[in-house]
């Protein structure tokens, strides 16, 4: 690989033979031989290979354009830790949803934001979160820089996702 990068030439494809038990392809090679027959005590190899071999198979079609929001960020908050987020969309001056839920019980979570407008805090009424219910939608609007999240009870853990 190094040959052909010094050179300036393009890599060939190549398929490497790595006798780990891991089924994941390397990167820059189009397939992986991951266990030889000798180890499997069998008379074949077992490898995995890309979905797509440029020159072999036909180009993939673009994907489609998202009708979704994508998610942003990720927590799992843990009773007694608050978390504090920067609103993914203000610099960009739009809007973000904070959305909580919880699949293993019910839940109480403080929520503060903090508004660039007003430049200062504002702490919301707790809010309820249950296994049961829909997730808890909070709407950011772009003045809103600063999120701070904490569970204060709950019989399970409560999942954060910020979407922009």
């Amino acid at each position: 690989r190094a040959a052909f990068a010094a050179r300036g030439v393009p890599e060939p494809h190549w398929w490497v033979a790595g006798y780990d038990g891991i089924a994941e392809i390397p990167a820059g090679a189009i397939g992986k031989q991951y266990a030889d027959n000798t180890a499997l005590g069998q008379p074949w190899d077992l490898s995995v290979v890309a979905d797509y071999w440029p020159g072999v198979d036909q180009a993939p079609a673009d994907p489609p354009n998202p009708t979704v929001r994508r998610n942003d960020m990720h927590a799992d908050l843990q009773l007694n830790h608050p978390i504090v987020l920067t609103n993914p969309a203000a610099v960009l001056g739009g809007t973000s949803q904070l959305l909580l839920a919880s699949d293993f019980g019910d839940a109480t979570v403080r929520i503060a934001t903090f508004s660039l407008k007003s430049g200062s805090w504002m702490v919301l009424p707790p809010a309820s979160i249950g296994r049961l219910a829909g997730a808890y939608k909070l709407a950011l609007p772009p003045d809103t820089n600063k999120v701070s999240v904490e569970l204060t009870s709950g019989t399970g853990a409560v999942g954060l996702d910020v979407f922009a």
